[in-house]
């Protein structure tokens, strides 16, 4: 990456070549299961990143930088392995009730790996959601959502913490003619802010009303 501001060029990114093509490798086993108004899902994988393309700070003397004397550039580093677990339950009943449950587990290995670049990190450890939803007739319907993400650090950026969320819906569904309507009250982030991608960019909590039509 260059950036140009006459008369000056300053350089943040160099790719110095001679890179070798990354390799993904994946072992996935999956199991289904279904009973009545039960269904169960659940996977665990393995995938293996060999000849990974990463980052690392070098220092060029030669050249105008943005960071004192030094550059990213790019490199193949050593493998790193993720390994993980997902799994969710969905029930429903003649009534109108629906439970939703998921939950995922990930883990990366990138203890051999030559730069500090805090791979394993990048994502989360534990995320975990429950939904219940009840359908009351003559189109209504509400629902209750929780969601929980354990801290993670983006590539390079500053660690986002983990987060609790909290989320409730009613809706009524209904036709103006033969056009149907949906209109919603939504509740977001009852908990509180919550910070799901930058550490510095938090969403507060929200109320708002949406009327959404089928044509």
């Amino acid at each position: 990456m260059r950036a140009t501001n006459a008369p000056l060029t300053i350089y943040g990114v160099i790719a110095s070549g001679d890179l070798d093509p990354e390799i993904s490798r994946s072992l996935e086993v999956g199991y289904h299961w279904q009973s009545g108004r039960n269904q169960f899902d659940a996977r665990l994988f393995r995938e293996r990143y060999s000849d990974y393309i990463g980052t690392y700070y070098r220092p060029a003397p030669d050249v105008p930088t943005m960071l004192p004397g030094v550059v990213l550039d790019f490199a193949n580093d050593d493998p790193i392995t993720v390994r993980g677990l997902e799994a969710q339950w969905d029930w429903r009943n003649g009534s109108g009730t629906r439970l939703f449950a998921s939950y995922a587990l990930t883990t990366i290995d990138a203890s051999g790996t030559r730069f500090d670049a805090g791979y394993q990190d990048t994502a989360p450890r534990h995320g975990l959601g429950l939904l219940v939803s009840q359908e009351f007739g003559n189109g209504w319907q509400a629902s209750l959502n929780y969601d929980y993400q354990s801290g993670m650090q983006w590539y390079r950026d500053e660690p986002i913490d983990r987060y609790h969320q909290l989320g409730a819906r009613i809706a009524k569904r209904f036709k103006l003619g033969s056009t149907p309507v949906a209109a919603e009250v939504i509740g977001a982030n009852l908990l509180g802010p919550i910070e799901d991608y930058l550490p510095d960019q938090s969403w507060d909590r929200t109320l708002f009303f949406r009327v959404s039509v089928d044509y």
